[in-house]
């Protein structure tokens, strides 16, 4: 079954740099992003997200070991219509009571334009965006 993603821009960093939040290696979310290149899955984003994207890939492209996963993804995904899909409708506005830190309200907009599955290691976007 094909799906449609949109990552927070903190799953970047931690695929291309192999480790979990903490800075601990982990492999899952270079896992995730290696599964959706190979198969029919695809990641989705508004340009105010993908920016926010090509900032974090600027700083993984400057630190000179992880250039070459930057530049995998960005090729592999970013630069593949057929794995990357920019909506460029405006984000609807959040439902009345909806309460989010102020860095994730974006992320949840950006999700209510195609309803994908987001992925976050962030425990407070993750908790919000569930309710």
């Amino acid at each position: 079954m094909k799906q449609t993603f949109l990552l927070d821009e903190n799953i970047l960093y931690l695929a291309i740099k192999e480790v979990d939040e903490h800075d601990r290696p982990d492999t899952t979310a270079a896992q995730l992003l290696r599964l959706i290149g190979q198969n029919c899955h695809r990641i989705t984003s508004d340009h105010q997200l993908g920016k926010r994207y090509y900032r974090h890939l600027d700083r993984l492209l400057g630190a000179g070991k992880f250039h070459l996963q930057a530049l995998s993804f960005i090729k592999q995904i970013l630069h593949n219509s057929a794995k990357s899909l920019i909506e460029v409708q405006e984000p609807p506005e959040l439902p009345e009571g909806v309460v989010l830190p102020k860095e994730d309200m974006h992320i949840v907009r950006a999700a209510m334009i195609s309803h994908p599955l987001i992925v976050t290691a962030d425990a407070e976007l993750k908790d919000a965006s569930n309710s």
